[in-house]
């Protein structure tokens, strides 16, 4: 259930700025094509609720599962995300180089 506004609030604009921080780190990152294994939506007891996505990678070489997490002020906003998003479609995730079990997914590398 969603808790108080100012906790949201407040959850909600740490998370985009932790996800500012990751997008400017991960802009030279190898970008690569992935489908979504899972979407949930998460509507903590405290704090903005987010959407989970689970992610399967491929490349050349190599097969692997990938999550990340999006923060969201409102919880309408996060579930209607999350219907565009449904199993087996085509998403572009960030990947860093040095680590590849580290992954991002932003909005703006989507189709």
């Amino acid at each position: 259930m969603g808790g108080l506004i100012a906790d949201i609030i407040f959850g909600f604009i740490f998370w985009s700025l932790v996800r500012m921080i990751y997008f400017v780190r991960s802009t030279n990152w190898r970008r690569v094509s992935g489908k979504i294994l899972d979407v949930s939506v998460m509507d903590p007891g405290f704090g903005c609720p987010s959407v989970k996505m689970r992610f399967q990678l491929r490349d050349r070489e190599h097969v692997w599962d990938g999550e990340d997490a999006l923060p969201f002020a409102l919880i309408g906003d996060a579930k209607r995300f999350a219907q565009r998003f449904h199993k087996d479609k085509a998403v572009m995730v960030r990947i860093n180089p040095a680590r590849q079990s580290e992954t991002r997914l932003f909005r703006i590398d989507q189709k």
